[in-house]
């Protein structure tokens, strides 16, 4: 049964999600009716595949090289500033 906007957009079901940390002692019917154990979607080793590869695979890229520039470029402007003797 789907929700109404109004349900979603005031979090009128948030309280219903289940935190880890609340699942102890549960007993056989607990598991049997939160799903435990039942493995019909279960698709042992499954990736996910990637829809835009190119376009994940450049941002990825992108990313990285901007890491790499922002560590390289912070190292290269203090040793500048050390021995031009600019403070701060």
């Amino acid at each position: 049964m789907p929700l109404q906007a109004e349900d979603v957009e005031y979090y009128r079901y948030h309280p219903l999600l289940l935190n880890a940390a609340f699942l102890g002692g549960l007993t056989d019917e607990d598991r049997r009716v939160l799903g435990f154990g039942d493995k019909t979607n279960y698709l042992p080793g499954f990736e996910r595949r990637l829809r835009h590869r190119w376009f994940q695979a450049a941002m990825r890229r992108g990313y990285d090289l901007k890491l790499l520039v922002g560590t390289y470029g912070r190292r290269v402007t203090g040793k500048l500033k050390r021995l031009l003797g600019i403070k701060g």
